[in-house]
């Protein structure tokens, strides 16, 4: 669906680029040679759930909707590859999801009847329709307004398509039901979450900081002990460094101006009359449409990329665009209907791809390189395919990045498993294939010790300190449980006492780090009991409860409703996910997203 469509075409680019980079993984064992048939990827197709496929088109529209949520959010305009790298796990579990749900209807042979599409209809009006003014009367929804609308001969073409969409969303939702519905929150369980999150405490504490420790001088004797029992500690990871070449995979000119003659074809067939629908379904390359004659269903506008939109929008009720190119490839767009600021069109689509002969000579240049850099030498085989030898700066083999070339496990695997000058095979990354020689490996060491002994020193010291706080925070202890106070304990060694206003488990105080180890030891006690030292990332706190303070019943009892539904909510949401995780492991799912070929 082009729903998901970027309204910022730059945004939308990126996020369309991102994605690419999720079809990794070449699969080099496989015959390079006279290979015909199309792999699961060529035809659009990432994924197949029990034997059922995912599109391109579908993973690609998830994908774009769920960065532009997170770009939204986080008010970014570009998002970071690891961000982007979740973003399509999260969509390619989403599509999942919602396949195995769909299998699952019918196993259960889940049906709708006409009645409850009716009421459907009749009561549960579409959301977009709460914005349109022609439903509204002195800014508000009119119900009635709607029901003269369904009752109009003239709104047939819309009752037929939103029939159809309750249709497919009905048993989806029953099913959802049916799943959920051993959820339950009790009484006690609504007044715990209301404490737990709105309870009010008074405390005070001291805080034992390890930086005014005082520790002598540290000696050598202590730093050589360090530097014996903990090698492992020291031990810096296996290193290297490596030069490699790339390959694009891209169409070439002659594909490009093939895929642009076929979509020339197809448009002068519709415009001489010919079924759109029909033409759709024989031509398009949308696998989530093409089968549906090339329905997109009601698209608003600012909802799609830009070069659709302007297409699209542009186009009378009826009226068959010109050919026009996206970031998917070209479309012909037609237009059935107009509502609002809504139309719903239809598209057909051919992707611009690089063509089986374009890949075969990518393949064959591959090949020749490969053969090249074993008779030649890396370098010399870069040098006669014309190709820039990059060489890497040193990096650990523990975090599976590499200079210059990023993320890759399979490379990092290589690198790990060979000797210097070992040459790698072909491991496809994005659009690129990437080659690279072994240049240098350091092995795991530990460094010698006058490397390391200003470090060292600094650790000790710092052991040192946190060493003599923790040994001072137990004696204030004792002298706590031996009946002193807190106050006379501090008192004796010179500590302040800070006294805090009400908080709660997730507020925040001025002196105390958000989300310490303070706020849950705090409220684990009772009024006037003292904790042990607790150990947090700014010292060693002893704490006494002073006061807690009663939750406010009136307002408990406004808002046990609402969190009685968002328990339930999480608890409903817990179940199904945990019912979708068990399809999963028991489902043949296929993921292509790491096979180009």
């Amino acid at each position: 669906m082009l729903k998901a469509f970027r309204k910022k075409a730059k945004l939308f680019i990126w996020v369309a680029a991102g994605s690419f980079i999720a079809f990794i993984g070449l699969q080099w064992g496989m015959n390079i040679t006279g290979r015909t048939n199309r792999s699961p990827l060529e035809m659009g197709v990432i994924a197949e759930v029990n034997g059922e496929p995912i599109s391109s088109f579908e993973y690609q529209n998830e994908v774009t909707r769920l960065a532009r949520m997170e770009a939204e959010t986080l008010e970014e305009t570009e998002l970071s590859e690891e961000k982007l790298e979740d973003i399509r796990d999260r969509a390619f579990d989403a599509l999942v999801a919602r396949k195995l749900s769909e299998q699952e209807v019918r196993r259960r042979k889940i049906d709708v009847t006409d009645e409850e599409v009716l009421n459907v209809i009749r009561y549960s009006p579409p959301r977009e329709f709460f914005e349109m003014e022609d439903f509204q009367t002195e800014g508000e929804f009119d119900f009635e307004k709607y029901q003269q609308f369904i009752t109009d001969r003239q709104s047939l073409p819309f009752l037929v398509d939103y029939e159809r969409r309750i249709r497919e969303a009905l048993p989806l939702q029953k099913l959802q039901l049916l799943v959920i519905s051993s959820a339950k929150v009790t009484p006690e369980e609504v007044r715990d979450e209301y404490r737990r999150r709105n309870e009010q405490i008074e405390v005070q504490y001291v805080l034992l900081r390890p930086d005014v420790a005082e520790v002598g001088e540290v000696s050598d004797e202590a730093i050589e002990e360090y530097y014996e029992t903990h090698r492992d500690e020291l031990e810096e990871p296996e290193k290297a460094l490596v030069s490699y070449v790339f390959f694009e995979k891209k169409p070439s000119e002659d594909d490009e101006q093939s895929v642009k003659d076929r979509i020339e074809e197809v448009y002068e067939e519709a415009v001489s009359g010919a079924s759109f629908e029909e033409l759709a379904i024989y031509y398009s390359e949308d696998p989530g449409t093409g089968p549906q004659g090339g329905d997109l269903d009601w698209v608003s506008k600012g909802s799609m990329v830009k070069e659709f939109e302007d297409v699209v929008f542009s186009l009378k009720t009826g009226e068959i665009s010109k050919p026009f190119m996206t970031p998917f490839g070209w479309h012909i767009a037609k237009v059935d209907g107009r509502k609002g600021d809504q139309v719903k069109a239809r598209h057909i689509l051919l992707r611009v791809r690089p063509s089986a002969e374009t890949l075969e000579n990518m393949r064959n240049e591959i090949r020749l390189f490969m053969e090249d850099a074993h008779a030649l030498g890396f370098e010399g085989a870069a040098l006669k395919h014309s190709l820039e030898s990059n060489d890497t700066q040193e990096f650990s083999l523990n975090t599976g990045y590499i200079p210059g070339i990023g993320s890759s496990s399979e490379l990092t695997e290589f690198v790990r498993d060979h000797s210097a000058g070992a040459v790698s095979y072909p491991v496809a990354k994005g659009d690129r294939y990437y080659i690279l020689k072994v240049v240098r490996k350091t092995s795991k060491r530990i460094p010698p010790l006058e490397g390391l002994r200003d470090r060292i020193r600094k650790r000790v010291e710092i052991e040192g300190q946190k060493s003599r706080a923790a040994h001072t925070a137990a004696q204030l202890y004792e002298e706590i449980v031996g009946g002193s106070s807190l106050q006379a304990v501090a008192k004796s060694h010179n500590l302040t006492v800070e006294k805090t206003q009400p908080f709660t488990k997730f507020g925040t105080l001025p002196k105390i780090l958000p989300q310490s180890e303070f706020f849950g030891a705090a409220f684990a006690l009772d009024e006037g009991e003292v904790s042990a030292p607790v150990e947090t990332e700014q010292g060693y706190f002893i704490i006494e409860v002073t006061k807690r303070l009663a939750i406010d019943e009136q307002e408990f009892e406004e808002v046990k409703q609402t969190l009685n539904a968002e328990l339930l909510q999480r608890e409903q949401q817990q179940i199904y996910a945990s019912w979708i995780e068990h399809l999963r492991t028991v489902a043949k799912i296929e993921d292509y997203r790491r096979r180009l070929f």
